[in-house]
C-alpha cells in the first residue's frame, strides 16, 4: 500500500513516526545538543534524518510525509524563522529521497489532534494518552516522548485523510 511518515519538526530534536497498511510501525527521535549553535544543530538533524529516510525509502513502497505546522508558542520571530528554515530543509531532503512533491504535506496541529483524539483542542497530555494507545493496539510497547506523540498524531491523521485517495490511485490536493 503505502508509508505514511508524520515529522513533528524541531531545532533541538523532531520526531517521526512510521505508519504502514493503518498500523503504527515504529517512532524515532533524532536529537541535538541544545549549548551546539544552531548552524550545526539543523544539518545534523537532517543527516539523521536523511539516513533514516534511506533506510525506510528502500522498500520502494509510495512515501507520504506530513510535517506538523510549526508552532512557536512565545511567538519568538527568531525561532519560527530557524524553524520554517529546518522544515524547508526536511522537505528538501524527503524530495531528494524520491518522495513526489505531491506527497509532501503540511498538517495543521488542529487537525491532527482532532484525527487522534477527536478533537482539535486536545492537549498534549490527550494526545501522548491516545497515541499510546494506539501505539499499544498495534503492539508496539514502549515509553512515547511527546514528540514522537506528535508525529505519530500526524502519521495517522495523513493515513486517515489519503488512504482511500490512495487506494484508489487518486491525488488529494484538498486534504490539507
Amino acid at each position: 500500500m503505502a508509508l505514511f511518515i508524520g515529522v513533528d519538526p524541531g531545532t533541538i530534536k523532531m520526531a517521526v513516526a512510521l505508519f504502514k497498511d493503518g498500523r503504527l510501525v515504529g517512532t524515532h527521535l533524532f536529537a541535538e545538543n541544545p549549548k551546539e549553535v544552531m548552524v550545526e544543530r539543523i544539518p545534523s538533524l537532517a543527516a539523521q534524518f536523511s539516513n533514516w529516510l534511506a533506510d525506510v525509502m528502500s522498500t520502494g513502497e509510495l512515501t507520504v510525509i506530513g510535517f506538523e505546522d510549526a508552532y512557536v508558542g512565545s511567538r519568538n520571530l527568531r525561532v519560527a524563522i530557524q524553524l520554517a528554515q529546518a522544515v524547508g530543509f526536511l522537505k528538501a531532503i524527503a524530495w531528494i529521497h524520491g518522495v513526489d512533491a505531491s506527497f509532501i504535506f503540511d498538517v495543521p496541529v488542529r487537525k491532527a489532534r482532532k484525527a487522534l483524539c477527536g478533537r482539535g483542542a486536545a492537549t498534549k497530555a490527550d494526545v501522548l494518552e491516545a497515541a499510546r494507545k494506539l501505539a499499544l493496539m498495534d503492539g508496539y510497547d514502549c515509553e512515547l516522548s511527546q514528540d514522537e506523540a506528535d508525529a505519530i498524531a500526524v502519521a495517522y491523521c495523513l493515513w486517515t485523510q489519503l488512504a482511500p485517495f490512495i487506494r484508489e490511485g487518486k491525488r488529494c490536493s484538498s486534504c490539507f
